[in-house]
């Protein structure tokens, strides 16, 4: 039984600043899962698309497996939104969900609950042996309590029982069936129990078992395969995927003057490639960079697509992404932040290794921050691995200046700079009309018109640190949430009122 104890939780005594330590102690351990899963699946030659889509349904199945553990709960607050948020944030410009986005997986979670208990050892024995592969394969040993899902699990459980600074039997109860299914087989994977799938047959897709399996995509999309071959060969480099890869970068709305920077790095790393080949001397030019701008302007977007045209000019080994902030570099106690660096690094040695913020390594002026110290370890791995590793460093333009002049060494080493300009009006439009194109509404003219007013006044009232697309996203949001309020007094509502959202809709989530 998982008991209140287990928890280690005083929730009488708990402050909010403890409360969003357990959620950046879940976050930590979500990051350390991605990355397991993501390299995992590189090394089976799945593509990042394939391997995006586990993860979005992994995670969106986690996300309702937790908020079906409080049976009281009436309405997902913004603290309890907030804290899953901060657990399975990867970065500071990933996408958050509002309350109302949270509450829509709650009345599904509440539906399905009995088929999301039923189905947990099943998906966990589908995604476990991805991370436990790529830790043997490292050569390190595998440890059932040192899994990276049950670490996850764990810390997340802490998260959110302590959101509403209570811990009930319900929740202890639920939480001790995830946590025992979690454990159940990663006890298998240590004892050899949980072998291989073989290699003809793709792996079964637990959360895809006709019409009373557990559908954690978006309403209205076909659930996606959250598995795929592992005998899947390990991909190779391209003239056609890198001309997909610059397609992605041309498709992406606005960024004219990073999309001129990245190719321009595409075309050097090309004209190198050229040179090797025929025996001529080879510029001694870096390629790694610093993306500066506020957050939502697509920073971990395009470093994601650098990463894909770096493996596709053959100047990378594996071409995936590792993302991480201090956070994830930077360990409590002395002798440790080297170690926990140096790991990180590991892990993205043949693809690109992005920093976000990266100006909180260098902020704490005492001598006793570690961050110094990470700085200095990633700076002699860098040049150890320069060969087979691209690192970007990620923030504000000002404190990424600060951050460049901390130590003599990393402006040496980073020689590209590429700007990320707010988007204009225009653009931030559109990427409002992208997110209702993509769930089928559609926008009255004077609505249209509304939502441009309120995002340009939001861009010119804050330009400094402006929210940039999650500010479009955000609004969109909430102009569903305002559309919803007013559609379900209606019993006789038609579709097309369905998808429609007025100028009434957009004034009323600006004013919210």
């Amino acid at each position: 039984m998982f008991s209140k104890k287990d928890l280690e939780i005083k929730t009488s005594e708990l402050s909010e600043k403890g409360r969003m330590e357990l959620a950046s102690n879940a976050r930590n351990a979500w990051v350390d899962l991605i990355n397991n899963i993501e390299l995992a699946g590189e090394e089976v030659g799945l593509s990042v698309d394939q391997i995006e889509r586990m993860l979005g349904n992994l995670r969106e199945y986690l996300q309702m497996l937790f908020l079906a553990l409080d049976n009281h709960r009436s309405d997902v607050s913004e603290l309890e939104a907030e804290m899953l948020n901060r657990s399975f944030r990867l970065t500071s410009e990933e996408e958050e969900l509002s309350p109302q986005a949270y509450m829509a997986l709650y009345r599904t979670a509440q539906k399905q609950q009995g088929e999301l208990e039923s189905q947990l050892e099943k998906v966990f024995e589908t995604f476990m042996p991805m991370s436990h592969a790529w830790i043997v394969s490292c050569r390190d040993p595998y440890v059932a309590s040192e899994d990276p899902m049950l670490k996850f699990v764990e810390a997340l459980g802490k998260a959110v029982t302590s959101d509403d600074l209570r811990v009930t039997e319900h929740e202890t109860r639920q939480l001790a069936k995830i946590t025992a299914a979690v454990r159940a087989v990663a006890a298998k994977l240590e004892s050899g129990a949980l072998g291989d799938k073989p290699a003809e047959a793709a792996p079964e897709d637990p959360l895809d078992e006709g019409d009373d399996s557990v559908a954690i995509t978006a309403p209205g999309d076909k659930p996606a395969p959250v598995s795929a071959p592992v005998s899947a060969p390990a991909r190779e480099p391209s003239p056609e995927a890198l001309r997909a890869s610059l397609a992605k970068l041309h498709e992406l709305i606005g960024l004219k003057g990073v999309k001129q920077e990245v190719e321009t790095l595409a075309n050097l790393a090309k004209v190198i490639l050229m040179r090797r080949e025929h025996g001529m001397p080879v510029p001694d030019i870096g390629l790694h960079a610093v993306f500066s701008g506020n957050p939502g302007t697509g920073k971990t977007t395009v470093a994601r697509i650098v990463a894909d045209i770096y493996f596709n000019l053959g100047m990378l080994s594996k071409g995936h992404l590792v993302e991480v902030d201090r956070a994830g570099l930077v360990a409590n106690y002395v002798g440790q932040t080297a170690t926990k660096t140096a790991a990180v690094v590991r892990s993205a040695l043949g693809g690109v290794l992005f920093i976000d913020e990266a100006y909180a390594l260098a902020q704490l002026a005492s001598e006793q921050d570690f961050g110094r110290e990470a700085i200095d370890t990633l700076l002699k791995l860098m040049e150890d691995h320069r060969d087979d590793l691209v690192v970007i460093v990620a923030g504000y333009q000002a404190p990424m200046e600060s951050f460049l002049g901390s130590n003599p060494g990393l402006r040496s080493r980073f020689q590209r700079y590429i700007a990320f300009e707010n988007y204009t009006p225009e653009e931030l439009l559109q990427i409002f009309e992208l997110q209702a194109s993509k769930l089928a509404y559609t926008l009255d003219s004077d609505a249209r018109e509304a939502a441009a007013t309120v995002l340009a006044a939001r861009l010119a009232a804050n330009p400094q640190s402006f929210a940039n697309g999650r500010e479009a996203r955000n609004l969109f949001e909430r102009c569903i949430a305002m559309q919803a309020n007013r559609v379900c007094a209606d019993p006789n509502i038609s579709k097309e009122a369905l998808s429609r959202i007025t100028v009434e809709d957009v004034r009323q989530a600006a004013a919210n």
